[in-house]
């Protein structure tokens, strides 16, 4: 059973409790219970409560896990025509941090990106074209010659001054990164006239 709660919801004391909690029990305040929980956190202000609850005490609360929206963009001109790491600005919640060329992630949270868009605009009367590289490193900051572990296209046929391309690629599963695991994005493009936007979208988590 799954029910919606928010904060936190006390556990003391020793009751035999077998199957999932009724809802009677749930809205109790505080909830004695024996045994172990398994908290599992899906959506957003829902905790799902599934074990047997028998034995010795295991817990003393249940804490509601926080999860934080996480953006990573850059938005300027291509820096270079070679393949370079681009200077990101990651965004948790609204709040910028200063440009960075490896990203990490925040103690003791995981980071997962599910989503990256990727957009061009000639900025010259020429057909444009460019490729981003999503590099890792997992152990220390990550440079141009990081590992790739994904390459997004796009180019656009037109030799006109604001023709415009953009392709957004879902992540299915997600990509995740923890501990001392970094991120950069690389670009190489055929010109440093076009202006580029790159948006990878997800969250963080305490996992």
């Amino acid at each position: 059973m799954t029910q919606p709660i928010s904060g936190t919801v006390a556990i003391s004391g020793t009751v035999p409790v077998s199957g999932p909690l009724t809802d009677t029990q749930l809205r109790a305040t505080p909830v004695p219970v024996s045994g172990t929980v398994t908290a599992n956190i899906g959506t957003p202000g829902t905790l799902a409560l599934d074990a047997t609850l028998t034995g010795g005490l295991q817990k003393t609360k249940i804490a509601f896990a926080s999860r934080v929206r996480c953006s990573i963009i850059f938005q300027a001109v291509a820096p270079a025509v070679a393949d370079t790491l681009l200077s990101l600005v990651k965004i948790l919640d609204g709040v910028a941090a200063g440009g960075a060329t490896s990203i990490g992630v925040t103690g003791g949270k995981t980071l997962r990106i599910d989503e990256i868009t990727f957009s061009l605009r000639a900025g010259a009367a020429t057909a444009a074209f460019g490729t981003i590289s999503l590099r890792q490193n997992p152990s220390g900051a990550t440079v141009i010659g990081s590992q790739s572990e994904l390459r997004v296209d796009v180019g656009n046929t037109e030799a006109v001054i604001g023709a415009a391309r953009s392709v957004t690629v879902p992540i299915q599963n997600g990509l995740e990164f923890s501990g001392t695991q970094t991120l950069g994005i690389s670009l190489a493009a055929q010109a440093i006239t076009n202006i580029i936007s790159i948006t990878l979208s997800g969250f963080e988590y305490i996992p």
